[in-house]
């Protein structure tokens, strides 16, 4: 029977999960809403956050909480060698993204998606990934910052801060998009770039900025996945994040951020709520993405997209 605790622990835990789920898709809402760049290899680079947190962590000393840090700085250098190796050939000039150019950016990525998954699995054959990823360093983690109390429900502090860090990336992406130069420049690229490049500024650079910051993103993402659960991090987590993360981005509408947290959270909640009630993770898996067909019949859209 679920008792009131029970409903209090799956809104608290919905919450915090769903707004992780929300962070680690806002990276794919960028580059597929800005660039029309359908990024099947999203879900390899959430893993590559959560393998550089531990790196960090375990042979640099860097402190676990700063580890989504580390993982956004190297994801950005990591966008920019993929648009400069990848999609400038594809993407970089042209002016209007068509179906062609649709289609082999998916294809490019589908292809680095492959790569990147079998490299991690070659590396753990190898053994390179076994003594080092096969626990997160929670435990004194979690010792060190202890628990703290959300509606009567006693919450691990690190998730706290994860749901913390989750809302802070959706405010400054915001923020950045909306009060900078250079974030209007990847609005306005992708509404008009012959517009834009007549105003003075390089769709060319524009483009590279939005894929190094969404790959930049979704590596971050990754860090937050390695702080929030305490398993180990394998490879197959791609295959987890990357699917949920297309499933936000469709509810929430491509482009639209804070929409895409808005799906993420939705998501965590249903899952959460489904578990509760019924003690099966599947279910609320299937629960969640029945959500997602019901959205697109709905608001094809995006269920929080504007009209």
């Amino acid at each position: 029977m679920v008792t009131g605790g029970d409903v209090a622990a799956a809104l608290v835990y919905g919450v915090i999960q769903g707004a992780m789920y929300g962070a680690v898709a806002l990276g794919l809402s960028l580059i597929w809403g800005v660039m029309k760049v359908i990024n099947l290899a999203h879900g390899e680079f959430v893993v590559l956050g959560a393998y550089l947190l531990i790196v960090a962590s375990r042979l640099a000393g860097v402190d676990p909480l700063l580890g989504p840090f580390v993982g956004l700085a190297v994801g950005l250098l990591l966008g920019l060698a993929v648009y400069a190796v990848i999609l400038h050939r594809l993407i970089g000039r042209v002016e209007v993204i068509t179906l062609k150019e649709e289609m082999a950016t998916l294809l490019a990525m589908f292809g680095l998606s492959i790569f990147l998954y079998k490299l991690y699995f070659i590396a753990a054959d190898r053994g390179w990934l076994i003594k080092l990823f096969d626990t997160v360093p929670q435990a004194g983690l979690y010792a060190r910052l202890g628990r703290l109390e959300l509606l009567g429900v006693s919450v691990e502090a690190v998730k706290v801060y994860v749901l913390l860090l989750s809302a802070v990336m959706a405010v400054a992406m915001h923020l950045f998009l909306s009060r900078t130069r250079y974030g209007l420049s990847i609005r306005a690229v992708a509404q008009d770039a012959t517009a834009l490049a007549l105003s003075g500024v390089d769709p060319v650079r524009v483009k590279a900025l939005a894929t190094a910051l969404g790959i930049g993103l979704a590596v971050m993402g990754g860090g937050l996945v390695a702080l929030y659960q305490s398993t180990g991090i394998n490879p197959d987590l791609a295959h987890t994040y990357a699917p949920l993360s297309f499933a936000i981005v469709v509810m929430g509408g491509p482009g639209n951020l804070w929409g895409t947290m808005a799906a993420g959270v939705v998501m965590g909640l249903v899952m959460s709520f489904v578990y509760a009630f019924t003690g099966s993770l599947d279910l609320g898996v299937a629960a969640a993405f029945i959500l997602l067909v019901a959205s697109l019949v709905l608001r094809p859209e995006g269920l929080f997209s504007r009209r």
